[in-house]
């Protein structure tokens, strides 16, 4: 059966402020570039399929991860046909209302289900949520941004990520089931709420928000709630909802958790089952590559794929005893399941080759970068953005490379100063960057105080000149 693939209400063509999308286009340095949403990274062999079948004829033969967990195709010639958007819509991977789609920005922890340390497991609350989301015309005005994390206190965490509403797995003293702590802009208070109570919270979240909009906004709902107040903004909030938020309650976050990309082999909830853990080329899969990738999925797992916010892809409900093949087929694709491959941290922007904004070609820079690093013996994050919006990744990375002017760079290190770090260096071509940042980990490597050291944990300890010397060698 093919679904209809506009809404029923043709006033509404685009959210306000649209970022990239599936409904409506969006015209790139390299063509035409759509963006699916996949709520919670959930992806199942069915809907791979779909995508090889979608891109690989229209696209540049590649896929991209985002780091929102989605799912990006460049190089469009023209927009997506109506029998392709419709097939989308058949599995699921994009909303019944085209004027909602936008709002399927559901992020969660990439274990979600499987992880060991998990206080809930999150998916039904995902699956939930994107249903509600996507069947609601009325929200088609809220920002293309608006986004929504889901932490079920996995050690593989997603916590650290920027979303407009957080809902985060804690235990309260008292309490054998565990509740939901809910984050907003600009409210230090904690709120307490009953998981069964949360598609709900955030259903009023949505209309007040969405409520509180001047016709044709733009304002992000931080900038909404800094305009009415915080308390004035839930005591819309809560006029929706028949059950009362909790407040000053005694909760407990879990005490560590993983913000790196989960790479490698993870023991799963399930007994005898692992999830492998895959870097991506700078977030990309060629279509050939995604499938085989379906392929192990099918023939080894459960027909499962997870994306990450770190760009990266897990197969999940490996027998023990297929792990080495698996890892074996992998490797013969290109890709790698190592802890340290430079792939696992590497992460780039689009670049000249796709975005008018940038000032250097951030792809071309990093795949340089990885042939001279990928003799890693610990993790390292390294990210390339070409001009200071850092579109492809939010937060410091060990280090970062930030576009100027001529097709330079500025270096910045560690995680001391928002937000990339303190400024090492100015004006560095990219023919020098190899070279510079060998120096830094030869230097990191002899002297770190013992193996399990991480390189920003080292380079947080010393002054900028100390690193600058070493930068230049001295």
């Amino acid at each position: 059966m093919i679904l209809s693939v506009r809404s029923p209400d043709p006033t509404v063509l685009t959210p306000p402020n649209p970022c990239p999308g599936l409904f409506y286009t969006t015209a790139a340095q390299d063509g035409y570039l759509i963006r699916i949403r996949v709520p919670g990274g959930l992806l199942t062999s069915q809907q791979c399929r779909v995508l090889v079948g979608v891109s690989d004829p229209l696209g540049n033969g590649a896929i991209d991860v985002t780091n929102r967990a989605n799912l990006q195709i460049r190089g469009l010639a023209e927009p997506l046909p109506d029998l392709l958007l419709s097939q989308l819509q058949q599995v699921k991977l994009a909303a019944p209302f085209s004027q909602v789609d936008h709002l399927r920005n559901i992020m969660a922890s990439p274990l979600a289900g499987i992880d060991p340390a998990q206080l809930m497991d999150t998916r039904p609350l995902v699956r939930d949520l994107d249903q509600y989301l996507s069947s609601q015309p009325a929200l088609a005005g809220l920002p293309a941004k608006f986004s929504v994390g889901i932490d079920g206190g996995e050690q593989v965490s997603i916590r650290q990520q920027p979303n407009d509403v957080r809902l985060s797995a804690v235990q309260v003293d008292g309490e054998a089931e565990a509740y939901f702590q809910l984050s907003l802009p600009n409210r230090a208070e904690p709120i307490l709420l009953k998981s069964s109570h949360a598609v709900a919270a955030v259903a009023a979240i949505a209309q007040a928000y969405r409520k509180s909009l001047e016709p044709g906004s733009k304002s992000r709902l931080k900038q909404v709630m800094q305009t009415l107040g915080s308390q004035a903004f839930l005591e819309r909030v809560q006029a929706d909802l028949s059950f009362p938020f909790l407040y000053n309650a005694a909760s407990r976050s879990p005490s560590s958790a993983n913000f790196v990309a989960p790479i490698g082999i993870f023991p799963q909830a399930q007994v005898g089952r692992f999830a492998l853990g895959i870097a991506l080329p700078l977030g990309r899969l060629q279509v050939v590559q995604l499938q085989q990738i379906v392929n192990l999925a099918d023939g080894y797992g459960s027909g499962s794929l997870r994306l990450t916010p770190w760009r990266s892809l897990i197969l999940t409900d490996i027998a023990k005893a297929d792990l080495p093949r698996v890892q074996q087929q992998v490797e013969e694709l290109g890709l790698s399941t190592a802890k340290t491959s430079i792939w696992s941290g590497l992460i780039a922007c689009s670049g000249t080759t796709g975005c008018a904004s940038s000032l250097t070609d951030t792809q071309t820079d990093a795949k340089a970068i990885a042939a001279e690093l990928d003799r890693l013996d610990s993790p390292l994050t390294i990210h390339f953005s070409g001009c200071p919006k850092s579109c492809a990744h939010h937060g410091s990375s060990d280090l970062t490379l930030v576009g100027a002017a001529s097709n330079h760079y500025h270096l910045y290190i560690g995680g001391l100063e928002s937000p990339f770090g303190r400024q090492l260096a100015i004006n560095l071509s990219p023919a020098d960057l190899p070279a510079k940042i060998n120096q830094l980990l030869a230097v990191y490597q002899k002297q770190r105080s013992h193996s399990s050291q991480s390189f920003r944990e080292f380079v947080d300890r010393y002054s900028l000149a100390q690193l600058q010397a070493w930068l230049e060698g001295r």
